[in-house]
């Protein structure tokens, strides 16, 4: 029709009112197909359930954006110290939502580069599923987030942009869960506490292990008495030389100096280990294997270790000889199961790798010595049991 107007004209002579419907029509397909592109293009936002030690190794330390839907009165008795009530009483209202959000955004501010955790109870599941929603919405760019959203000169249209650029997971955490494993990281009351939390302790370790607990401590943490006894440490790894040993601190054989090493917490047992920071030395091998032990005792009478070997990725290394000696695990699967435990930011160039597979070359001789000496098939074995025999 559009290439001969008289032929319109002709057979279409009400021409507004035909123009007005195909304009319909064809702003009616591409809301369809808008429509369509929405339903089959994966969404940017991912979500799942997290187990209690994923959200602590996130870390804490850093503040990860985190809101609490569950009731109010369930946040006052307890809650973990990062995290905002967004109460249940709220209702699905998504203004009253954006509005806590933006009044902590004001004050606190959110580290968006973190996952956005949700913490939700038996009574709140659903409110936690509506919430996933909305961010869902806010990254997509999806219209029902946008027609609400204010104006872009307020915090608030700030922060939704900030929301859709940087956050591209949700784990959602039944608040039950961390507190069981990670109550020492709660707190009681309204308030937001991980400001006074922190400054109080500094950065936390990060968790390697929930049975047997063993946490891992890179170089910012200050391995103080009151963190020890917030985590309820008991046995701790650490590197140390000669001076430590004499005068019970820790932090030698390392860049710090003497000013900087910490005196020992009364009451914990130490194993200092005078090791080098370097990639090749003779004595790895051997502390490796003495540290696994020392972990392994410490399991045996259900304690609470804390290994800080220079920095993380060096501490991660004596995990691994712990999972190796007491699981029978390969070097890459002890560090596969500090990954699944939420550590993947290891730098795995500076993993101890030679020295863990010596170990386990040496624990597969060991295993072949004894198997053996326990098969009496020679003579001398046989004339050893005739004689124990008769005696």
């Amino acid at each position: 029709f559009c290439s001969s107007p008289s032929t319109t004209e002709s057979l279409r002579p009400d021409g507004e009112h035909i123009l007005t419907m195909e304009a319909q029509a064809d702003g009616d397909a591409r809301v369809l197909a808008r429509l369509a592109a929405q339903v089959q293009a994966p969404s940017l936002l991912s979500a799942r359930e997290a187990f209690a030690s994923e959200v602590f190794n996130i870390p804490l330390f850093e503040v990860p954006p985190m809101l609490d839907v569950r009731p109010a009165e369930a946040y006052r008795a307890g809650h973990i110290v990062c995290a905002v009530s967004a109460p249940l009483e709220d209702g699905l209202d998504e203004a009253r939502l954006l509005q806590r959000v933006v009044e902590h955004d004001e004050i606190w501010g959110w580290c968006l580069q973190h996952p956005f955790v949700v913490v939700y109870d038996e009574a709140s599941s659903q409110r936690a599923q509506w919430l996933v929603g909305v961010l869902r919405r806010i990254v997509d760019g999806g219209n029902d987030g946008a027609e609400r959203a204010p104006s872009p000169a307020t915090p608030g249209a700030r922060l939704l942009q900030r929301l859709s650029w940087q956050t591209r997971q949700v784990l959602l955490l039944r608040h039950a869960d961390f507190f069981d494993q990670f109550g020492m990281c709660c707190s009681q009351g309204n308030g937001w506490d991980a400001c006074a939390f922190f400054d109080e302790l500094g950065p936390l370790p990060r968790c390697a292990a929930v049975h047997p607990r063993i946490f891992l401590a890179g170089r910012a943490v200050q391995l103080q008495e009151a963190l020890l006894r917030r985590l309820g440490v008991t046995h701790l790894v650490v590197n140390a030389d000669a001076w430590d040993v004499m005068d019970s601190t820790t932090g030698g054989g390392s860049r710090y100096m003497f000013s900087d090493r910490l005196a020992d917490v009364s009451g914990m047992r130490y194993l200092k280990c005078d090791i080098p920071d370097v990639d090749e030395d003779a004595d790895i091998l051997p502390v490796l294997a003495g540290a696994a032990q020392f972990l392994q005792e410490c399991a045996a009478q259900g304690g609470v270790a804390l290994v800080k070997v220079h920095g993380l990725s060096r501490s991660a290394s004596v995990a691994c000889a712990f999972l190796m000696q007491s699981r029978g695990l390969s070097p890459e699967s002890a560090l596969d199961s500090l990954k699944a435990a939420g550590l993947g930011s290891l730098d795995e160039r500076i993993i101890w790798w030679e020295a863990l597979r010596g170990l386990r070359a040496s624990a597969g001789q060991r295993k072949r010595a004894l198997e053996d000496t326990a098969q009496p098939s020679n003579s001398v074995g046989q004339a050893a049991i005739a004689e124990a025999t008769h005696g």
